[in-house]
């Protein structure tokens, strides 16, 4: 353990040293990183053991476990996003908002076939965060944390603590992504398309949650790419547009229903072209969704509808 361990980084915000400069005192202090370590030491209480213990006197522990965190690795974008969107958080949100989250490493498709109402599973949670609060949805497939708006995400816990407006969001998009996704396996049956409902199905949950994200934007006539600048700005553009998702969505859904299936056909016309073979459109699938032009899919989107309305019109016409 000794040789492979990092020591135990511990924060507190204030550290003081007693008169026989051999204790300290740590007020409000926590590990951040070393809990492997810290493991070891309280699995063996009566062994003598030399650990390094770094502490640090701050009142924030982040950019601590972003240097400190070297032992196990951490994506730059998880590492990123651990400020405010984590596991623990997503189960209090859950709780408080009556939804129950899954963090278990059951199958997707097991998850699939049995979700129900108000259960939410946490990685698909966690991609829809990414999708949401980047400069691009895209981010879900490039992990390109610098597009992340954390500056952004960071002012909903300043107005709540908690972030339950990001959740509630997230959460009720889960729902209704999960209960349009059958509605698609139904309208998509030829074998060039059921490769591609593989993989909204799959057991990564990057595609269905970049489409849930297109659809919804579609389904409110809002492009979520076109951000401003100004962190306070950008807030309550998103802002309303959470409040917006969650109105409509505790609604009427047969619209969002819609544009989840032309969301679909888009992404498939996108990434699956006419003129390759089932390995290059399974090979492939992943990068050409990374290359996605966002903007550009959502205006093909309403193209899409707008063809489909008139020829129903002309339909009930004749």
């Amino acid at each position: 353990m000794l040789e492979r361990n990092n020591g135990i980084v511990i924060k507190a915000s204030k550290v003081e040293l007693d008169a026989s400069k051999t204790q300290l005192t740590l007020t409000r202090g926590s590990v951040v990183n070393g809990c492997q370590t810290t493991t070891c030491l309280v699995s063996h209480p009566n062994d003598i053991s030399c650990v390094l213990v770094k502490i640090v006197e701050t009142e924030d522990p982040w950019d601590i476990t972003e240097a400190a965190n070297l032992q196990n690795y951490v994506s730059d974008i998880d590492m990123t996003i651990s400020r405010t969107m984590r596991s623990q958080l997503a189960k209090r949100a859950a709780a408080s908002l009556g939804f129950k989250l899954d963090i278990a490493k059951e199958s997707a498709f097991k998850l699939l076939s049995t979700v129900t109402q108000r259960e939410i599973v946490y990685d698909e949670s966690r991609l829809l965060y990414i999708g949401l609060l980047s400069r691009t949805p895209n981010t879900i497939f490039t992990g390109n944390y610098t597009d992340l708006r954390q500056d952004v995400a960071q002012e909903f816990y300043n107005e709540d603590r908690y972030g339950t407006l990001i959740y509630e969001a997230i959460f009720t998009i889960q729902q209704a992504l999960h209960e349009a996704l059958p509605r698609v396996k139904s309208t998509f049956t030829s074998k060039t398309d059921v490769i591609g409902i593989e993989r909204l199905y799959g057991r990564n949950p990057a595609y269905r949650s970049f489409v849930a994200i297109l659809a919804l934007c579609a389904t409110l006539n809002e492009d979520i790419t076109k951000g401003e600048q100004e962190t306070a700005a950008d807030y309550a553009r998103l802002k309303a547009f959470f409040g917006k998702t969650i109105r409509l969505l505790n609604g009427d859904k047969k619209k969002f229903y819609q544009f989840f299936r032309l969301a679909c056909k888009v992404w498939m016309d996108e990434v699956m072209p006419a003129n390759r073979n089932e390995d290059d459109l399974r090979q492939y699938m992943s990068p050409d969704s990374k290359r996605s032009k966002f903007s550009g899919m959502l205006r093909t989107v309403h193209r899409e509808l707008a063809v489909y309305e008139q020829m129903r019109k002309e339909d009930l016409e004749n």
